[in-house]
């Protein structure tokens, strides 16, 4: 098996299909690539960072539709809610008390509740993400992080609420 980087762009535009120009590529011994392994501390990284690279977004997605689900709440609850800063809305619905769903008010406070704990366990992921990406990088490269701009931690204000 042959890994093959990129095609001829001047084939590429002739309208040459890929899988065509590799197999040229391949019987004329003009590539030469190896593939990535998919072992070691490189691939550990590698799934690491995938796991990490989605967990904001998610984050992100768990503090907008709570937002959302404030916005759209009933009067007494947005009211209670509506002035407060990103954390304190949190920390505020992350501490609801709950019974039975038995009407609005209560189905309310359990999608709140349940967001911003989606939203709490999602910032102790990525901090637990980062320390691992911390120890795999300074295991493969010690002088990596000595850099000016890389750093393990993020920017001041970047993530956490």
């Amino acid at each position: 098996m042959i890994e093959v980087n990129r095609g001829d762009r001047r084939a590429r535009r002739a309208n040459t299909l890929d899988a065509e120009l590799a197999a040229r590529s391949v019987r004329a011994g003009t590539s030469s690539s190896v593939p990535k392994s998919a072992d070691g501390l490189v691939q550990m990284i590698r799934q690491i960072k995938v796991a990490r690279d989605h967990a904001p977004k998610a984050e992100t997605s768990a503090i907008v539709t709570l937002k959302t689900v404030v916005v759209n709440a009933q009067p007494e609850i947005r009211e209670q809610l509506d002035h407060l800063g990103d954390k304190a809305l949190l920390k505020k619905s992350a501490d609801f008390r709950l019974g039975n769903v038995e009407g609005p008010t209560s189905s309310t406070k359990h999608t709140l509740r349940s967001l911003a704990r989606r939203w709490v366990f999602l910032d102790l992921e990525i901090k637990e993400h980062d320390a691992i990406l911390n120890e795999l990088t300074q295991g493969i490269s010690p002088t990596l992080r000595d850099g000016f701009g890389i750093d393990p931690t993020p920017p001041p204000n970047s993530s956490s609420l």
